[in-house]
């Protein structure tokens, strides 16, 4: 699993509001260039955002 892979734009995804945080991460993961985009907006960009959460917001991880 690529936790830095966009969603497909065919996932059915729930249309739920997890706030305005965004984040751009970018750097080498498993020896591949990273450029990725994160936000909180539908169910599925917030799976993604949890999913590295403690990469990108250390203090509120769960």
């Amino acid at each position: 699993m690529n936790p830095f892979a966009p969603v497909p734009r065919d996932t059915v995804c729930t249309f739920v509001y997890g706030g305005p945080q965004t984040a751009t991460v970018t750097g080498f993961w498993n020896g591949r260039s990273v450029d990725a985009n994160f936000n909180r907006v539908g169910g599925c960009e917030i799976a993604r955002w949890d999913a590295i959460a403690p990469v990108i917001d250390p203090l509120h991880a769960e």
